[in-house]
């Protein structure tokens, strides 16, 4: 019981926090949620698959020729949109964006090709994460120079234009998803909101 509840409540995570980042323009692979046939389960000769399971999954497209951002990619990486990741991690609670000199698990994918970085794996979010810890581990954490009065005036009046389509994002998840409990729209709306009452928590 305690791992279906775990990992129905990281498919949330994923599913809301990956809708979010698309509201605020964040660049995250394409995604949907997919159903997986009994059928496919038993006629796999891929052991692996018996973990997936049937029913509703989080499906996420694979990026071509992408590769995990190492840590002297990030300078390639835009200022701005370094800046935007960083609150859009802040803002859902995902402390799961981590890389030093000295390596750590990015959660982000690099396509040398053309320069660009895609964001994957948001199952950590809305977890009780402190603030200040997760910018100092960052990936993008020194990108907190560009949170200037303008940045965030913008900021706010994204997030909230965001936070405004919570309820259909919620409508779109599988009961099967919702009958442990584990993460209530008035939780995350709860969350989400926060900033708004408490703006200071993120930019502090």
């Amino acid at each position: 019981h305690r791992a279906a509840t775990s990992a129905t409540k990281a498919l949330i995570a994923e599913w809301v926090a990956g809708n979010l980042a698309r509201k605020l323009h964040l660049p995250v692979p394409p995604f949907a949620i997919a159903e997986v046939p009994r059928a496919l389960i038993r006629g796999s000769v891929n052991e692996d698959v018996d973990e997936l399971g049937e029913g509703p999954v989080f499906a996420s497209r694979a990026v071509p020729m992408a590769e995990e951002l190492r840590y002297e990619h990030v300078r390639h990486v835009p200022l701005a949109q370094q800046a935007w990741t960083l609150l859009f991690d802040c803002w859902v609670i995902n402390g799961d964006r981590t890389l030093s000199e000295q390596g750590g698990n990015p959660n982000v994918l690099w396509t040398p090709g053309d320069g660009k970085m895609h964001l994957i794996d948001h199952n950590l979010a809305f977890e009780d994460d402190p603030l200040p810890a997760l910018k100092a581990h960052h990936v993008f954490g020194s990108a907190r120079s560009a949170w200037d009065a303008a940045f965030q005036t913008e900021a706010m009046q994204r997030l909230k234009a965001a936070v405004q389509d919570l309820p259909s994002i919620w409508q779109a998840l599988p009961e099967e998803w919702l009958e442990f409990g584990m993460l209530t729209l008035p939780e995350l709306e709860e969350m989400l909101w926060r900033f708004d009452r408490a703006g200071d928590i993120l930019w502090s």
